[in-house]
């Protein structure tokens, strides 16, 4: 069993090292964005009257569509920061996790990389890990300027716990997609198959959510990415949510891995499907191809970031 591991450190420290310029700029984005909104959360809902106006508006039923619902009363301005950065950061943290797993992993069978590793002497289960370990690390790095950065905030209502609790839960939520990302990128025969498969599961679970913080509460607990609003963070604080998060990432991973040591590197469970027999006119031109090669990945972007933008549109309007 230890031989399986062999050299997983090792390529550990290489994932590191080629993607340590992304790795800073994504991380530095994250935790300057979530400080520099915990910093600001006083001035603009510092007093009762504006927790008031901002509390009716988060019980709208656009607004629980758009943000979720938030487990307990809005008194202080730490609710209210609760309420609208937890499934926001949630998402950027699926963004991030997803394109550095399907990159580690399927992107590096595609260039050949993984073969190359394969045929030294690495385990069985080294590269598999490796990935994981760098996600691993870049949530644990990001979930700690998350706790510092809100628990030294000057918020009304701010606790050491409430704080690391939300912290903890965004790096699970993290975690989560991540290894969701890790999974499909054994399913997928292509990495761009991957990313589309990654981030259609991400689009069915905030579809559901929306639909069941509007209609039924109670049945978000059915959809993973719902699970963060229920940690009630500065109120009663409840862990059970991150517990469950991570016990479904042990459970995807594992699955992950599976799938891993049997299949063929380069090949994936779900074949990519046949093209047409004689190209189309869209193929003529190099400009063409590479919109044909990138459509999917284009379009799921174009839908994060109009997601991500409303809720910057939503912060920025109150």
């Amino acid at each position: 069993m230890k031989n399986n591991f062999q050299k997983t450190w090792f390529l550990t420290k290489f994932h590191l090292r080629k993607d340590w310029l992304a790795l800073t700029i994504w991380i530095i984005s994250l935790a300057a964005l979530m400080g520099a909104v915990a910093l600001k959360f006083e001035a603009i809902y510092g007093t009762k009257a504006q927790i008031a106006t901002i509390k009716s508006t988060l019980n709208t039923p656009a607004m629980q569509a758009l943000l979720g619902t938030f487990k307990g009363s809005i008194k202080t301005t730490s609710d209210v920061f609760a309420n609208e950065m937890l499934l926001f950061m949630a998402i950027a943290m699926a963004a991030m996790n997803i394109y550095f797993a399907v990159r580690g992993s399927r992107g590096e069978e595609d260039d050949g990389l993984t073969e190359l590793i394969a045929s030294h002497a690495v385990g069985k289960m080294a590269d598999f890990s490796s990935v994981v370990l760098e996600l691993l690390t870049a949530n644990i790095i990001l979930t700690v300027l998350y706790g510092f950065g809100i628990q030294f905030s000057t918020m009304p209502g701010v606790d050491g716990q409430g704080s690391w609790l939300i912290a903890i839960a965004l790096g699970m939520v993290g975690m989560l997609f991540g290894s969701i990302a890790l999974l499909m990128s054994q399913l997928a025969d292509n990495s761009r198959g991957a990313t589309a498969y990654s981030y259609g599961v991400f689009g069915i679970m905030y579809i559901a959510r929306m639909y069941t913080d509007i209609r039924h509460p109670s049945q978000t607990w059915w959809v993973p990415l719902g699970w963060i609003e229920k940690i009630s963070a500065f109120q009663s604080n409840d862990w059970w949510p991150v517990t469950c998060l991570l016990a479904l990432v042990f459970v995807v991973l594992l699955v992950a891995l599976q799938v891993n040591q049997n299949r063929d590197i380069g090949s994936g469970v779900i074949p990519t499907r046949p093209g047409r027999k004689q190209a189309t006119w869209a193929l003529r031109g190099p400009s063409s191809l590479v919109f044909i090669l990138q459509k999917n990945s284009i379009l799921i972007w174009t839908f994060g970031l109009f997601v991500l933008g409303q809720h910057m549109v939503l912060f920025l309007i109150q």
